[in-house]
């Protein structure tokens, strides 16, 4: 006699992964082993290709510790983009917390540092391109700042990281990353000085 069995919904859970297995019942009753068979290759590719995932080496467990530094970093990159929106939308004004730059004032050409809140308020209101046209290193430092974030958010809602950025991070050094701010910087600050010269000409 032929019925009608509903789809079974199974919770398994593999090295603290949750994953939904959805394994549609048995047509007919004289096909139950079929059914079984089934049901039990798939569960057997399931479970291979998660060993295989966690082999793999792709992630590590963090800390509890970990998790909540990288959320807290998420949460003020997310404030500092928040704030720079609302100055693009006219709601805040740095203007009044910041004094006008002194080289600019005093020698009439722009400091490495100028035009970075102005470039950020462009990222952070969507205008890519012309953040990076008014400050070129401002574009690159806010891109490397978003992606950061969007990494610690990562950390935070999963509680695993990549191991490739725990090994690169573990050689980093602190004087290689100020060196390459500081190109950075320097780079940005000649384009712009560059293009200020050009138009007075």
């Amino acid at each position: 006699m032929l019925f009608v069995r509903p789809v079974l919904q199974q919770r398994w859970r593999f090295q603290g992964f949750l994953i939904n297995l959805f394994v549609p019942g048995s047509y007919f009753a004289s096909h139950n082993y079929l059914d079984i068979n089934c049901k039990l290759f798939y569960f057997k590719g399931v479970m291979q290709s998660s060993q295989e995932f966690n082999k793999s080496g792709i992630f590590y467990k963090v800390t509890v510790n970990q998790r909540l530094v990288a959320g807290l970093i998420f949460a003020v990159v997310v404030g500092i983009w928040w704030f720079l929106w609302l100055a693009g939308r006219g709601r805040f004004d740095f203007g009044l917390y910041f004094a006008p730059c002194v080289m600019k004032e005093s020698y009439g050409i722009t400091c490495p540092t100028c035009g970075m809140t102005t470039s950020a308020i462009a990222f952070a209101s969507g205008d890519i391109l012309g953040c990076f046209y008014i400050q070129p290193a401002g574009g690159v430092l806010y891109v490397i700042g978003s992606i950061s974030a969007f990494l610690a958010l990562f950390v935070f809602v999963f509680g695993v990281n990549f191991r490739v950025l725990q090994a690169w991070m573990a050689r980093l050094r602190l004087k290689y990353v100020l060196i390459a701010g500081a190109a950075v910087v320097v780079v940005g600050w000649a384009v712009t000085l560059v293009r200020e010269l050009a138009t007075r000409g």
